[in-house]
């Protein structure tokens, strides 16, 4: 069958969680929860995302919160912490971490370049995304962090 975004959105299960982490991205979502809410098993959710999207539902989830982080630093004056709150980043050192491990440069210094950039496209210089949104690697840089930086306080999971 077919794979990808456009698939993925089609698929009914697929379909519902994606359009609950879309609507509602600030939301502090579980695999638990979008699988309730899609009428699947997480462990369903789990594989038929991964079929259709490269990644798991929370990987895509992480890398969709700061592409519209992105997009909310290029384009209003809000501070990095609004907007890392607005994605649903608890904390804004967080926010930057994961940031600046998808786009190579720190949310604040991205917002400059981005703003010196006389078109929509990035600013020359401005380190573009090390991958687009729904790729193996843009989906796969968060897990890795995540696996890397367990947060403080949690059981690291195998």
């Amino acid at each position: 069958g077919r794979t990808g975004w456009l698939a993925g959105a089609r698929d009914a299960e697929v379909g519902k969680a994606l359009a609950l982490m879309h609507r509602r991205p600030a939301h502090p979502w579980t695999l638990a929860e979008l699988a309730k809410e899609s009428g699947v098993s997480r462990s369903v959710l789990a594989e038929r995302f991964r079929h259709f999207l490269d990644a798991p539902p929370m990987t895509y989830l992480t890398a969709w919160r700061l592409q519209l982080g992105a997009r909310m630093l290029a384009s209003t004056s809000q501070s990095v912490a609004q907007v890392a709150a607005a994605v649903g980043y608890e904390s804004e050192p967080a926010f930057n971490r994961a940031f600046k491990r998808l786009f190579g440069a720190p949310p604040a210094r991205f917002r400059r370049q981005s703003r010196a950039a006389p078109s929509p496209g990035p600013a020359p210089g401005t380190p573009a995304p090390k991958s687009a949104l729904g790729t193996r690697a843009a989906t796969q840089a968060p897990k890795r962090a995540a696996k890397r930086a367990p947060r403080r306080g949690a059981k690291r999971r195998r």
